[in-house]
């Protein structure tokens, strides 16, 4: 399920007065009924889990209020998260954080010339109220110099020095901003548990991908898998044990995924990879690959004697000029739906449809 794209808090949260005082009525009931604190931080995500303004955010309380995971821990983690959703929506873009990063280069040299041309006047007037002295010419004049405007002209190379002090603290400041705009915008487009794209991440990948295939020509193939009888192995081993599964499969496809190709995880335990300048055919071999090396790589359960070999359903469509993402991965979607029909461990193409 994807996140809205809300582009300012007031838009996020536009709603009715008295609807809005019904969610919080209905939040803080809720997070009595769970035992939790009615803190700022339980509230924020109990008013977004009964609203439904991001249904990203909203599935992810939802699945751990009914796996009787929802703590004090995980609703800090799944609060981080969210507030990095927000900020990714609402901070300063990279162009605009380049332009201050320019204007401070330009204030520091400015600064860095305005105190070199202070230096030289102030070393010229000196010279001049010395052998203006020495030849004992206009006293009024060397007076002027002397108590009038070196003192002024001292001030403003201080004042100068002070400002060049605020324009280094700015900078860093910039500099430091920028770094937590960047890791914000991972946490955002990242998969916590796999350390992959996520939707997100996905669609902005793709994104590139595509136009990338309409200046070469050249066009991709995109497999879209998920794990065989997932739900099974999650009831009969565990949440614990089913996010080891997913971690496994993320780094099984990362390792098999080599250069401009790239993999994402879009849903529980469904993935996408993006084979780039690949022919439908070769699509088409390297899933089938895939399914069997996957096969023949059991994964070994502590607490059980034997392995568990984990098997995966794929399907594959190629990328039309044109069309958007969405479009391609309805299609290879629906391969993979029947290559689930056919009994699972499987591959299907979108010219089996």
């Amino acid at each position: 399920m994807e996140r809205s794209d809300a582009a300012t808090l007031a838009e996020r949260y536009a709603m009715s007065l008295k609807k809005s005082q019904q969610l919080a009525q209905d939040t803080l009931t809720q997070i009595n009924q769970l035992g939790s604190n009615p803190t700022p931080l339980h509230f924020l995500l109990i008013f977004e889990w009964l609203s439904k303004i991001d249904p990203f955010a909203a599935e992810q309380i939802d699945t751990a209020i009914k796996l009787k995971q929802y703590n004090d821990a995980t609703a800090e983690e799944m609060f981080h998260h969210l507030l990095s959703h927000i900020i990714h929506k609402n901070l300063p873009t990279e162009e605009f954080t380049n332009m201050i990063n320019l204007l401070v280069e330009n204030m520091r040299a400015w600064l860095q010339n305005s105190s070199q041309n202070n230096h030289e006047i102030e070393d010229h007037l000196v010279q001049l109220s010395d052998t203006l002295s020495k030849q004992g010419l206009v006293p009024g004049v060397i007076t002027e110099l002397n108590d009038i405007i070196l003192p002024k002209l001292k001030l403003q190379h201080e004042e100068t020095l002070a400002l060049a002090q605020t324009v280094e603290t700015t900078q860093n400041e910039v500099v430091r901003l920028k770094a937590e705009l960047e890791k914000a915008t991972n946490i955002s487009i990242t998969d916590e548990l796999t350390n992959i794209p996520n939707r997100r991440g996905f669609k902005q990948l793709i994104a590139n991908v595509i136009n990338t295939a309409h200046e070469s020509g050249n066009s991709f193939v995109m497999v879209v898998l998920d794990i065989d009888h997932f739900k099974k192995v999650n009831d009969t081993y565990g949440h614990l044990l089913g996010d080891s599964i997913l971690r496994f499969l993320a780094r099984f496809l990362k390792q098999e995924t080599k250069g401009k190709d790239f993999i994402a995880r879009v849903g529980g335990e469904e993935f996408v990879v993006v084979l780039t300048d690949t022919s439908y055919d070769n699509g088409m071999t390297i899933a089938n690959n895939l399914r069997l090396k996957l096969a023949n790589k059991p994964l070994k359960i502590r607490t059980e004697k034997q392995q568990l070999t984990i098997t995966i359903s794929a399907g594959v469509a190629i990328y039309q000029m044109g069309e958007s993402y969405e479009t391609l991965f309805n299609r290879a979607d629906k391969a993979l739906y029947l290559a689930k029909n056919r009994g699972r461990n499987k591959v299907c193409g979108e010219t089996e449809i």
